[in-house]
């Protein structure tokens, strides 16, 4: 039998851990990234356990980073009347909580595209300090092609070129060249706006 003085020692508890982990409470459903952003007017689609496909049309963390394969939790609602230029049979959703269980095999990108960020500071510029942490990031450089800038990072493997919106333009391994690296000695004024020490 359960005394009162038991549930009122056990009760602080619990709803100290779900104030400060809310997306356990929140966040419940398991889903797989999938990067459709090859296709015209599709960017990522979630895969839940038995198939069905979400395309999420807003979502409540703006500057969440999503990459190919990653494992995430989720708590969703259907977006009625929405109509998209993404020729999937995903259903549209609202993703109210998103959160990643395990990193996908690309580097991150944000969902939604943004504005265009010239700085000289990329650690004030949410999704490219998110990319430059979540990667490992020692050295950053930015460039211009065409009057737009692009970011260069450089990782302890991999160097990933990224426009100015958050988008990943392409990456290559740092034992191997391609068109990747071509495409960065490219960009003019390329110079370094930040490096780890």
């Amino acid at each position: 039998m359960i005394h009162l003085w038991q549930i009122l020692f056990i009760l602080p508890f619990l709803s100290g851990r779900e104030a400060s982990e809310p997306h356990l409470v929140k966040c419940k459903v398991d889903a797989k990234v999938l990067d459709y952003t090859a296709l015209d007017g599709c960017r990522f689609i979630l895969e839940l356990k038995d198939g069905t496909r979400l395309m999420p049309v807003e979502l409540s963390d703006k500057e969440f980073l999503f990459s190919e394969g990653q494992q995430v939790k989720i708590t969703y609602t259907e977006a009625k009347g929405v109509v998209s230029t993404c020729m999937t049979s995903a259903v549209p959703v609202k993703i109210e909580c998103i959160q990643q269980v395990k990193e996908g095999t690309k580097p991150g990108q944000v969902f939604i595209k943004k504005e265009c960020y010239d700085t000289e500071a990329p650690l004030n510029v949410a999704w490219l300090n998110r990319v430059i942490l979540r990667n490992k990031v020692i050295d950053v450089k930015k460039g211009y092609e065409n009057q737009l800038p692009y970011y260069v990072l450089y990782g302890n493997v991999n160097v990933m070129l990224f426009n100015c919106t958050g988008g990943i333009e392409c990456e290559y391994a740092l034992t191997s060249l391609g068109s990747c690296s071509e495409r960065i000695e490219s960009l003019s004024n390329l110079k370094s706006v930040w490096s780890q020490k």
